[in-house]
């Protein structure tokens, strides 16, 4: 007798939080070399949320399905259990809807003439977007849903105020048929090509995702949930766009993150001193200490690349 588990088990739900991570790499990308300030977290503010100077402005919900399975009805339990996390959100706070972007990216399909395909943005290759109607369905599909499960979503969007709802609604971005945890490579490796050499944006990828993953797993084991900074990750995209640029094979000693001590010992450098006259904070500085070793050593014979005491 088989003891295989169901797709929607274990597995379903470790590709649902997996699949979290990499979007939000994927997603990251967007930003970077235009909003240094923008920072990239996972489970604080929702899913995926990217902040800056501690206030949310992009508030993401992922819903992954192993085989691209559901569609995203008007009585879809994905599309409610959303609905109830950002009701709740805006009844805390109703200024929400006015700063922040709700984006619900989900691998199921709304239907033609769903609530949710209304709310797909804006633009000719994703039809009409239509956020009124959106809302009077949603309304009229809690009237008649009878699913339990449901109860406390209902409740909380409909017992927002009339203009809280609809301020909500309109904030609301559908993203239906994504692609699979699997497809979200292309995504990246696309996003990638303006920085990696002519071939290259699948290496690129790969260096980035190696990096990544326990960036991402730090993030989350921090007290409070920590951020990730697009600023460290144009700082590694940098590093592999040199790396893959070189015709030598990399040093190992090129990518080993720098002690404290080593970093510690460039305080007085005039570039230090320099950065610190204009005001730049210290985590930047820390930043470009960082990217000077990295840099020194690419440049450098191994043995005086040890350590910046030896310069």
């Amino acid at each position: 007798m088989s003891n295989a588990k169901p797709l929607h088990s274990a597995a379903q739900s470790a590709a649902g939080y997996l699949y979290q991570a990499r979007l939000a790499l994927a997603e990251c990308l967007r930003y970077t070399y235009k909003d240094t300030g923008i920072e990239i977290a996972i489970e604080k503010f929702d899913d995926v949320s990217f902040e800056k100077d501690g206030s949310a402005l992009e508030l993401l919900q992922t819903k992954h399905h192993l085989k691209k399975s559901g569609d995203l009805t008007d009585g879809s339990v994905d599309l409610w259990k959303t609905l109830r996390v950002w009701a709740e959100a805006t009844k805390a706070d109703p200024s929400l809807p006015g700063r922040i972007r709700f984006v619900l990216i989900t691998t199921a399909q709304a239907p033609p003439g769903s609530a949710a395909s209304y709310l797909r943005p804006a633009g000719e290759s994703f039809g009409a977007r239509d956020a009124e109607k959106a809302e009077a369905m949603l309304m009229e599909s809690a009237g008649g849903l009878q699913n339990k499960e449901l109860e406390k979503a209902i409740v909380a969007f409909t017992g927002l105020t009339p203009a809280m709802r609809r301020a909500l609604v309109d904030a609301i971005e559908v993203l239906d048929g994504a692609p699979l945890i699997s497809g979200l490579e292309s995504i990246i490796e696309d996003r990638l090509r303006m920085i990696a050499p002519r071939g290259k944006a699948a290496l690129a990828r790969e260096q980035l995702e190696g990096w990544w993953w326990p960036r991402i797993c730090a993030a989350l084991q921090a007290e409070n949930p920590g951020t990730v900074p697009v600023l460290e990750v144009e700082q590694k995209l940098d590093d592999i766009r040199d790396g893959l640029k070189r015709d030598a094979l990399p040093l190992d000693m090129e990518h080993v993150d720098p002690s404290e001590t080593e970093l510690g010992s460039l305080d007085e450098m005039r570039f230090v001193r320099q950065l610190r006259s204009v005001g730049i904070g210290a985590n930047r500085i820390q930043f470009a200490k960082r990217d000077f070793v990295s840099r020194l050593r690419s440049a450098l014979p191994l043995d005086k690349a040890e350590s910046p005491l030896r310069w």
